[in-house]
């Protein structure tokens, strides 16, 4: 049985509905708690911006997994299928850029992955894998009678994509991988192989303390101005990023729980994607940005390598969310690559 408020039991009682209710974006929150500061002129808010905001998917529900875990999903537009894959403790709004424009032309469906926003949590935490993610997308594309998909995948999406791809091969007609990784994102992550130190010492610090490290988690990845200023330089061209998309990542970290988190990043760790990523029998669309420091280019050009039939788009001052940080050129890169494709 889901357990939701009043609101979301009416809405979901019936998996496939019309609806209309539109959560409110956040940064249009008023109650934001992180100091006002002078943005650049690039992260203004612009007039394509307000349109997005208005969207809302025609088709809205909650499924259940092959082991009953309840995950949440959003159709938009008509015509043939783009399915989006967000990073690791991401959240539906980071594809609001390519949602826009794709949603004219195609039905793009996004999907909430275990324990993440609106879906549940599984009942037994040994599923919180990437590969328990990638049959999530298997068994969403036969709940909506999907026969053919493009994949595009960002960051720890693109190593659930690839998996997926590789299960489901006569439904995936190409795949998109933006700033991403199919194995250990710990390896290359800044250009060392230091932060390996740091998932082992937060492991073992987890094992021994998880409900002072739970607590620590929520308290340190508040929004404020610190957390702001450290994820738009790390994580986003700080220059041309939205202030929309930093705090909506800020938030979506501090809403997952640790435990989730945890469990997703140590399986990461040990993902042997490389394997997979030579069995897809798809076309891919690499998307790389030029100053990523998480999964920096050196990382895109190994699965590049080993991609059977592929192509990379280089945008040299993109960062690790190129798709946010310059998405014009993303969607005009897409677009000529279903274009080329005949996936109109």
């Amino acid at each position: 049985m889901i357990e939701w408020d009043p609101m979301w039991r009416e809405i979901f009682k019936n998996n496939k509905i019309t609806v209309t209710y539109n959560p409110t974006p956040a940064a249009a929150s008023s109650k934001s708690s992180r100091p006002k500061f002078a943005m650049p002129a690039s992260q203004k808010k612009t007039e394509g911006d307000h349109k997005l905001s208005s969207l809302v998917p025609h088709t809205r529900g909650v499924f259940q997994s092959r082991d009953k875990t309840n995950l949440y999903y959003e159709v938009y537009g008509q015509g043939r299928s783009l399915l989006m894959c967000y990073g690791l403790v991401c959240r539906r709004e980071h594809w609001r850029h390519q949602l826009a424009h794709f949603a004219k032309s195609h039905q793009v469906i996004l999907f909430d992955y275990r324990g993440h926003q609106f879906s549940g949590r599984p009942s037994n935490d040994q599923h919180l894998t990437l590969e328990w993610c990638a049959r999530d997308i298997q068994d969403l594309l036969s709940y909506l009678k999907i026969s053919e998909v493009v994949g595009v995948g960002h960051s720890m999406g693109v190593g659930i994509l690839t998996r997926a791809a590789v299960l489901d091969p006569h439904k995936f007609k190409a795949v998109v991988f933006i700033c991403g990784t199919v194995k250990n994102p710990f390896e290359q992550m800044f250009h060392t192989n230091r932060m390996n130190r740091v998932h082992v010492a937060s492991k073992l610090l987890f094992d021994l303390m998880p409900d002072t490290v739970s607590l620590l988690w929520k308290t340190l990845t508040k929004n404020s101005l610190f957390n702001f200023i450290l994820t738009s330089q790390l994580g986003f061209n700080a220059e041309k990023s939205h202030e929309q998309d930093v705090n909506s990542y800020i938030e979506g970290v501090n809403q997952i729980p640790f435990s989730v988190f945890h469990a997703l990043i140590d399986d990461y760790t040990r993902f042997e994607g490389l394997s997979w990523l030579k069995q897809v029998q798809c076309p891919a669309l690499v998307i790389a940005g030029g100053q990523d420091v998480i999964t920096p280019k050196e990382v895109q050009d190994e699965m590049l390598a080993s991609l059977k039939e592929a192509e990379m788009h280089l945008i040299s001052e993109g960062s690790h969310n190129v798709h946010t940080d310059f998405p014009e050129e993303v969607n005009r890169v897409m677009c000529s690559f279903l274009e080329k494709l005949n996936y109109k």
